[in-house]
């Protein structure tokens, strides 16, 4: 199938200058003599398969391809990973070029496959010093992997703590015997900016059980550390106490400025609330609040709201405001948010939902108090309000989208700071 390239991508716009130049030194200016840093441009806008198309077109590609192909590889087995370091032994350049790793336990999710060839083959402590400036690590589809039974053998935490330059955790529909096993992965590295978690689950502590006059076993030196954490997002994960757990491994970080929560209970917005006042007393403060409650039938989440919001008084430099509501019809909550953020410098608020038929002939209730509280709060700081429709169920066509949300913030558009989107289908991760 030929590649075919985006016309902003080809487009080489230069001066009139330049021409006479190529015109008058005679160099013949083509798709093969392009220079390095511009393919890389190119390649880097294009998925792997179309990257391969390429070099097989022209071997003077080479360089820059393989610069994108290793920049973030995959490793799914014990064979995948032995052929990896395979060519990292023959072209030891590419030692240098992965900034990202993707470690896959399994390539499929749902298969029954055993995920335990990580510590098997020694994942950690063979791909370690081969990669010296690997940024960003993914673990996904990890499942029940025994770190603890391997931790006095082989030395599991000092494996990974080879990798010093990671400064981004990703982990992605993973499953962990107990709670340890996740905060010592996390702890591993010193120099954790950025930590997501997303579909992750885990199981109870066989440690926490103690006979009666015995105290809780000792906790790890490594928890100790101060990491600079300063982006966090938690998605989709179990249950209330998981999302408790994890608040209660970074509650002496002051770094944290940005938080995402995605699909959180409402009865586990005590847990939030809690942390944020403990960022709050520790000095910090949030700078952008992602929020998307998971709303079920009875929740109750008009009075679990009430924690949240003052919670967010608290947070003195927040700036950004980006809340989800996934549908119009369970948007009350939102007033009571914005409420509890008016005296705060808010630069940024965007919503997110989606704009099916039955919310095209007249706004809800609720749509409106949000409008009224976007017109009069905010005055002398908010630069921009973004509206995004995810094109979800029984939606209204996109190019209706824009006109039915400006006529319904007139104020915002006089003032020139509404910004209609359309976005995406809602991803489960």
């Amino acid at each position: 199938m030929p590649v075919i390239y985006p016309h902003y991508m080809c487009k080489m716009e230069h001066s009139s200058r330049t021409d006479i130049h190529r015109r008058r030194s005679g160099r013949c200016v083509n798709i093969h003599s392009l220079p390095p840093e511009l393919l890389l441009n190119i390649f880097e806008e294009l998925d792997i398969c179309s990257v391969w198309s390429c070099l097989l077109t022209c071997r003077r590609w080479l360089p820059a391809g393989e610069r994108v192909i290793y920049a973030s590889p995959r490793i799914s087995s014990a064979a995948t990973m032995d052929r990896f370091i395979s060519v990292l032994a023959q072209k030891e350049h590419l030692c240098g070029v992965v900034k990202h790793l993707h470690i896959r336990g399994k390539a499929d999710y749902s298969s029954t496959q055993s995920t335990g060839w990580i510590l098997e083959a020694e994942a950690p402590r063979r791909l370690g010093p081969l990669l010296p400036r690997v940024r960003s690590i993914t673990l996904e589809n990890v499942e029940n992997v025994p770190f603890r039974r391997y931790e006095a053998e082989r030395c599991v935490w000092k494996d990974l703590e080879l990798f010093r330059g990671v400064t981004e955790l990703h982990v992605n529909n993973c499953r962990f015997e107990c709670a340890e096993d996740l905060r010592n992965i996390i702890f591993s590295f010193p120099s954790l900016i950025a930590l997501s978690l997303s579909h992750v689950r885990w199981g109870r502590n066989p440690d926490k059980i103690f006979s009666s006059g015995q105290g809780p076993p000792m906790q790890s030196p490594r928890w100790q550390r101060i990491l600079p954490l300063r982006t966090l997002r938690l998605a989709y994960l179990g249950s209330v106490s998981e999302y408790q757990d994890a608040f209660a491994w970074f509650g002496n970080l002051s770094t944290v400025c940005e938080l995402e929560l995605a699909q959180i209970p409402f009865t586990g917005l005590w847990v939030t609330a809690k942390y944020l006042t403990r960022l709050a007393d520790s000095g910090g403060s949030l700078e952008s609040f992602t929020f998307c409650p998971l709303i079920t039938p009875g929740c109750g989440y008009a009075e679990h709201v009430s924690y949240l919001g003052n919670a967010l008084k608290t947070q003195r430099r927040l700036t950004k405001l980006d809340l989800r509501i996934v549908s119009l019809d369970a948007m009350r909550w939102v007033a009571a948010v914005l409420d509890a953020a008016r005296d705060l410098p808010i630069v940024r608020v965007a919503l997110e939902f989606t704009l099916d038929v039955d919310n095209v002939s007249s706004p809800s209730r609720a749509f409106i108090e949000t409008n009224e509280r976007l017109c009069r709060y905010w005055l002398k700081t908010l630069r921009q309000v973004t509206l995004v429709d995810h094109p979800t169920g029984n939606f209204v066509p996109d190019a209706q989208v824009p006109s039915i949300l400006s006529s319904r913030c007139p104020s915002l558009v006089q003032r020139g700071i509404l910004d209609v989107r359309i976005g995406v289908r809602y991803d489960d991760v």
